[in-house]
């Protein structure tokens, strides 16, 4: 039976200037327990939008990779970072190989994509691993959040790196009982949700929301802010995935500040 110490929800919303082109969604995304490995998983995404199968590349990287958190977490979490990495990324590039040569295409560049992926183990295990752009942020048992996690370069700032590029950079952490919650973001709406490596209010008051709302609440709070922030000028796709231990709900109350109570309270009165 699925665990129910957890929510968990996820949400992808096509930007405006994909739209304005008639394109579709190049994020993809995938969050759920798993009684396999007796954890929540949080995958994510995004397709490089120059590349003839992004939409594609993405949907492989997500399923591919909760594939193999779902079935091997534990020797993952044994493994050295090295060794663990090339795991989960020789698997992606084989799936996208077999893709490849199915469609005629001569090596994987075509389905570029990058990729965020977490999860949060019943016994308090966790890890987290990141290649390209976007955000990953987490809560530690009393509601504090932070960024763990953005892709770093010198170069240009539309610049990336993805599954397909050899040797690429990337963030690999394990650990224990340090994290209860999980907040992944595309880099549409990663811009607006942190400032340096601090998160804004507003993905403070994600993240903290999520230890008491139910799944679809969640859904809905990504959708308004993914509306709320095209407004403010995001045009690309917007994909968030969360997944929170709400045994902790009790403690990150305690410790939320008094304009954040009132904050939820507004929230829970308009979700009756």
């Amino acid at each position: 039976m699925p665990s129910n110490f957890y929510h968990i929800s996820d949400y992808c919303q096509v930007g405006t200037r994909h739209q304005n082109k008639g394109i579709a969604c190049q994020d993809a995304v995938q969050a759920e327990y798993s009684t396999t490995a007796n954890a929540a998983i949080a995958v994510l995404s995004d397709g490089a939008g120059s590349c003839e199968c992004a939409e594609e590349g993405a949907n492989i990287t997500v399923h591919t990779t909760m594939e193999i958190l779902s079935e091997y977490f534990d020797q993952l979490y044994e493994m050295p970072e090295n060794e663990a990495v090339d795991f989960i990324l020789t698997r992606i590039r084989e799936k996208m190989a077999q893709s490849a040569k199915e469609q005629g295409f001569e090596d994987i560049m075509p389905f570029s994509a990058t990729l965020l992926c977490a999860v949060l183990a019943d016994d308090g295990r966790y890890l987290y691993f990141h290649v390209g752009d976007g955000m990953i942020a987490i809560s530690d048992k009393k509601g504090n959040c932070q960024v763990v996690s953005t892709y770093h370069h010198k170069i240009a700032s539309n610049y990336t790196t993805f599954v397909t590029v050899e040797d690429t950079d990337y963030h690999f952490h394990k650990g224990v009982n340090e994290i209860s919650s999980f907040l992944l973001v595309s880099d549409g709406p990663e811009i607006f949700l942190k400032y340096g490596n601090v998160l804004t209010g507003k993905g403070d008051l994600l993240i903290q929301l999520s230890y008491f709302y139910q799944n679809h609440e969640m859904v809905s709070e990504m959708q308004a802010l993914a509306e709320e922030l095209q407004k403010y000028g995001m045009t690309d796709d917007a994909s968030f995935v969360l997944i929170t231990d709400k045994r902790y709900a009790e403690d990150v109350f305690s410790n939320l500040s008094e304009n954040a109570k009132i904050q939820l309270a507004k929230k829970q009165k308009s979700h009756p």
